[in-house]
């Protein structure tokens, strides 16, 4: 018996070690975005700049709602609580107060592992991508919200984020085109919004 119990033993720490740990997010990046929300029955094509550390989203937005296509320059500065966005065709600034909390992209410590998978094909030497999938709930204002982030498994770049929330439903997010840090221009607001 005590024998069985020593195999139980190591074959689950065997099988539990080789569960991935969450890896850390790089802290400053920028990605082309794709951004899909059938509710609202919109879809953004973005270049997007990511500063942790300062708690600020910037993006360059082609916004597609219906048939209609929109340029918009956005900046979120969550340190400051103030949202910039700039309409190309108008040149128009609007400055409003920034109500949302900042959610670092990153994979938080109560994080559930879902899996490893492979984006493209692992037949053929380096033709495909090794991702792992964490999910989780987190709170906002206006209660629980339920997330999934994907990242490389080799460098924990994010590949694709999912949130779900009851006022907003589901907002998938892609990355691609990952590039680490940022130009400080990415963060300086167009002239009309000063």
């Amino acid at each position: 018996m005590r024998c069985l119990l020593i195999v139980l033993v190591t074959l689950f720490t065997l099988v539990y070690a080789q569960r991935p740990l969450p890896c850390v997010v790089p802290k400053e990046w920028n990605a082309d975005v794709v951004t899909l929300d059938r509710q609202r029955q919109f879809a953004v094509e973005s270049r997007l700049y990511y500063d942790a550390g300062n708690q600020r989203v910037a993006t360059k937005d082609k916004v597609f709602v219906g048939r209609d296509i929109d340029y918009y320059e956005t900046f979120d500065f969550f340190l400051e609580k103030v949202r910039y966005e700039f309409n190309y065709k108008t040149k128009v600034c609007k400055k409003e107060a920034l109500t949302d909390t900042f959610r670092p992209l990153e994979i938080p410590k109560n994080a559930t592992y879902v899996g490893v998978y492979t984006i493209g094909s692992n037949a053929g030497g380096g033709t495909g991508v090794d991702v792992v999938t964490w999910a989780g709930n987190f709170t906002t204002s206006e209660g629980v919200a339920q997330y999934a982030i994907t990242v490389t498994v080799n460098d924990c770049i994010p590949v694709r984020d999912e949130v779900y929330s009851q006022r907003l439903g589901l907002e998938a997010t892609s990355f691609f085109d990952v590039l680490g840090g940022y130009d400080p221009d990415d963060f300086v607001p167009p002239p009309e919004c000063n």
